[in-house]
């Protein structure tokens, strides 16, 4: 097994995550609905998702 350029323990966050949707509409409220977000802003067709009011995914319409 090689060894990793990095520590294992590293600690690996994710801040924020974009995606373009044929229906932004429609996926944030599934991510509403299922996933629990809350949503926390609408923006020039975007729509930002998140938790605890810490935004985590963007939703653009495509």
């Amino acid at each position: 097994m090689s060894e990793l350029p990095f520590a294992a323990t590293t600690p690996v966050s994710v801040s924020r995550v974009g995606l373009k949707a044929r229906d932004a509409e429609s996926l944030a409220a599934y991510y509403r609905a299922v996933v629990g977000l809350q949503e926390l802003s609408r923006a020039d067709g975007a729509i930002t998702l998140g938790a605890a009011n810490r935004p985590l995914l963007v939703l653009e319409q495509d």
